[in-house]
């Protein structure tokens, strides 16, 4: 429903966990060269799996063609909000 949205999941289920849940905005996206990090950076990453869905997210919002795999990984995270 939101397609320029994508949720990130909190970093752990501990009570004092690192980082909490967000939301990025992909209509806001900016690049960056890589050394720019260099200076300051922090010591976080996503996981490779939220990875793996962020770049076909990306993709789909992009081009506006949705992979076969986040499709119906969709349609299953869907069925299981509203069941």
């Amino acid at each position: 429903m939101y397609n320029q949205f994508f949720y990130f999941p909190p970093s752990s289920t501990e009570e004092n966990r690192t980082v909490y849940e967000g939301i990025g905005r992909l209509d806001r996206i900016q690049a960056f060269h890589r050394d720019a990090l260099q200076q300051g950076a922090v010591r976080f990453r996503v996981n490779d799996d939220c990875l793996l869905i962020l770049r076909e997210w990306v993709r789909a919002y992009i081009t506006g063609e949705i992979s076969a795999y986040v499709a119906e990984l969709r349609q299953e995270l869907i069925k299981e909000l509203y069941t």
